[in-house]
């Protein structure tokens, strides 16, 4: 937190994944509205209510986005929770007795809350019971207006396709909408803690599947939190601020974290906390907890009741957990039969093969002993009953084991690959294309046919689909480079926290490709994805610290990030500090170090360590002068592709 500190002030960061979808409303947005030739500017508050007031007259003639990013800009976001709570005060007075509803400015309570559904309801149903239909259908078109929105953001079938809501009470209503049978939820920590989830395991009483829903808020509690989209991941302020601010509904959130940690003691309190509030999945991750060799706190026996009390309350995951300790005899008697039972169970509420992929999963070695070949058999196992992921798994094995693009076991396994492309899998629509690409030239009917893959992929919010799109536009592959569209390609995964993407955005900022070079963005993006561990962003927050760029100049802090990328296996950090050693920038001047820097970033690969070296040693004024050394640098670094230095040599 101490470095993010330093940051100077930036722009707001513009919504690039929403830029296509809002053009229309670039006025809307921009906060100004049109007055003959001149231009009056309004507050954010009166933005929200113009689109409110348009939407009231015509629903089509706002979009949902135009509006979302106008209430998201409004202060609407920092009075959510006590207009949350006048509504149901007043709720609790209506269903007691002691209010008419007609006596509700049901206008004032839904603009205070418009983004909740149960208001609008509420609303809804005064007026049709008064006989007033023309305010009850503004609501109804609300509710669907809104319903539609939240599942035109993802299809919460995963983390990266979370629906997006204001807040978590909000993705409650949802649920409740769908009609769906609520066996547990819980917050959880995502992408190195960048990005916090709601998940709502549920049973779907029309297929009678149980799955899990995932909603996210990223932007609201940016709003909340007072930090600029998407950066409260830096320096785990989003997590450290929601721990402080919330710490009871972060319970299991923040016990999976420990647990990930290694801190098991701490981690297995919170699982108990929330497993005494009656939690499914606390009863479950307590039964995981308890099996890990480390703890002391439990016997086998209280392993097994853990997992007998999460199968019990209806979680899948606990029934499965179960039936694997059954079937490997771990603290209970091995039994083949009640093994087979409990999986045959879970297997009629998911789709084909699925509990047999899941189940497999546990042979990765969580609990004992890890066995591959096991895992393999069920993966195997579901791929012949049509789970598409497990057949998607072999397919890309096989695939990635041939290294002739030109042999015909190759040309089988990308047809796999293009089976399940068709049939939808967005993971295979995007491999797919991406060999595509590789295989095919620039332009071709090929690459021009694994656009159209990804943008099916993209589809489904598929955020890696998103990283091969941008890639392709930046190298040209669909005909010309196009480095506006490849920074729009990657800005959408970089807004799902995916860290490569994070890092392109980065540089595109830094260096100007397809948007204006901004050195405090590049920086914050740099910043973003270096606290997701990815070493080349590590490094680079290095470099703009030991240059000054986008931030003020500190050797000290760059050093520390330069060691952090060592750590990280990034061998160009280890030329970055030979040179702040070598120059006395930060640290005290060593030259012993710095050699030895130099020398073990050259023997790792990296080029430019070499070329610098050498060049030290044939200029002799700090090194003593010796040519035959340099000039075996230099070649090194010719090797290792510094072209320089291959002029230079000899």
């Amino acid at each position: 937190m101490f470095l993010f500190n330093n940051i100077r002030s930036v722009r707001v960061l513009a919504m690039v994944s929403a830029m296509v979808s809002v053009m229309a409303s670039v006025m809307a947005i921009s906060g100004c509205a049109s007055n003959g030739n001149q231009q009056v500017q309004i507050t954010p508050d009166e933005q929200f209510d113009h689109l409110l007031a348009d939407f009231k007259k015509d629903p089509e003639s706002v979009s949902y986005l135009s509006l979302w990013n106008s209430y998201l800009a409004s202060s609407q976001t920092d009075n959510t929770a006590v207009s949350h709570d006048n509504y149901i005060q007043l709720s609790q007075q209506i269903e007691q007795g002691a209010l008419q509803c007609t006596s509700v400015d049901w206008e004032a309570i839904t603009r205070q809350n418009f983004w909740s559904l149960k208001p609008h309801e509420s609303a809804q149903n005064c007026y049709e019971q008064a006989g007033q239909p023309q305010l009850a259908a503004y609501h109804d078109n609300a509710i669907n207006f809104l319903v539609t929105g939240i599942l035109s953001s993802g299809n919460g079938e995963s983390d990266y396709a979370a629906y997006e809501v204001a807040t978590w009470g909000d993705a409650e209503d949802v649920i409740e909408f769908a009609g769906y049978e609520v066996v547990d939820s819980y917050l959880t920590f995502k992408r190195q803690r960048q990005v916090v989830y709601k998940v709502y395991v549920v049973n779907d009483l029309d297929s009678g599947f149980q799955k899990s829903v995932y909603f996210e808020n990223a932007r609201f509690l940016h709003q909340f939190l007072g930090i600029q989209y998407p950066f409260a991941g830096i320096g785990d302020q989003l997590y450290l601020s929601l721990v402080e601010a919330m710490p009871d509904t972060l319970t299991m959130a923040k016990a999976e974290v420990l647990y990930t940690k290694g801190q098991l003691d701490e981690s297995i309190q919170l699982f108990l906390d929330a497993y005494n509030n009656g939690s499914a999945v606390a009863s479950y991750w307590l039964a995981v907890a308890c099996l890990q060799p480390k703890q002391e706190r439990f016997n086998s026996d209280d392993c097994i009741d853990f997992a007998i009390q999460s199968a019990e309350q209806d979680f899948l995951d606990g029934a499965l957990l179960l039936a694997y300790l059954y079937k490997e005899g771990l603290g209970v008697e091995a039994s083949e039969q009640t093994y087979l039972q409990l999986l045959t169970a879970v297997q009629s509420r998911l789709s084909d093969g699925e509990a047999w992929y899941r189940f497999g999963s546990h042979y990765k070695g969580a609990f004992a002993e890890k066995d591959l070949e096991k895992r393999q058999e069920y993966v195997r196992k579901a791929a012949q009953m049509g789970y598409m992921q497990a057949e998607y798994e072999l397919a890309l094995k096989a695939l990635n084991a041939q290294k002739d693009t030109q042999s015909e076991a190759y040309k089988v396994a990308l047809a796999r690959i293009s089976l399940l492309a068709e049939k939808g899998f967005d993971k295979a629509q995007t491999i797919y294309a991406s060999r595509l690409i590789r295989s095919n030239t620039q332009g071709s009917a090929q690459t021009l046919a694994a656009k159209e893959w990804l943008e099916l992929a993209i589809a489904q919010h598929y955020p890696y689909a998103s990283n091969v799109m941008g890639d392709a536009y930046h190298s040209g592959a669909f005909g010309q480079k196009d480095n506006l569209e490849a920074f729009l390609a990657y800005s959408r995964s970089a807004l799902d926290y995916i860290p490569y993407a994070q890092l392109r955005v980065g540089f595109f900022n830094d260096w100007g490709f397809g948007v204006e070079s901004d050195k405090e963005l590049a920086f914050l993006w740099y910043f973003l994805c270096a606290s997701a561990m990815n070493s080349t962003c590590i490094n680079n927050v290095g470099i703009f610290f030991e240059n000054g760029l986008g931030v003020e100049q500190d050797y000290a802090k760059a050093m520390v990030f330069f060691k952090l990328a060592a750590e990280q296996k990034n061998v160009s950090s280890y030329r970055k500090m030979a040179g702040l050693y070598f120059y006395g920038n930060g640290v005290d001047k060593d030259l012993t170090k710095a050699v030895s820097l130099y020398e073990r970033g050259c023997e790792q690969g990296d080029g430019d360590s070499c070329w610098r070296l050498g060049k030290h040693y044939a200029d002799g004024m700090v090194l003593t002068k010796d040519i035959e050394r340099a000039n075996q640098l230099y070649k090194q670094a010719c090797a290792n592709g510094k072209d320089i230095a291959c002029d230079q040599s000899g």
